[in-house]
């Protein structure tokens, strides 16, 4: 339930602010211009690996670790027992 007084002004929760879509836009289109202007092919092995490198982070879902919360159990018990010889 909506308690308070709402707020028609501004933009909407979560929308974009209109200078920060427009500098995403410039920023995205400078790039694509510069990844166009690089001759790959004249790169060396070592620099061709150092671009990709840089450009998988932002190509590439982020992987995250599920950390189960209950305590690992061991595979096997080991039990000493003695003899009497």
């Amino acid at each position: 339930m909506f308690k308070g007084q709402r707020n028609d002004k501004g933009r909407p929760k979560g929308s974009l602010n209109k200078v920060t879509s427009e500098v995403k836009d410039i920023i995205q289109t400078k790039t694509f211009e510069l990844l166009e202007s690089i001759n790959i092919e004249k790169l060396s092995e070592t620099n061709k690996v150092k671009m990709l490198n840089c450009l998988l982070p932002y190509l590439l879902p982020k992987t995250t670790i599920k950390i189960d919360e209950q305590p690992e159990q061991p595979l096997f018990l080991v039990e000493v027992v003695e003899s009497n010889n």
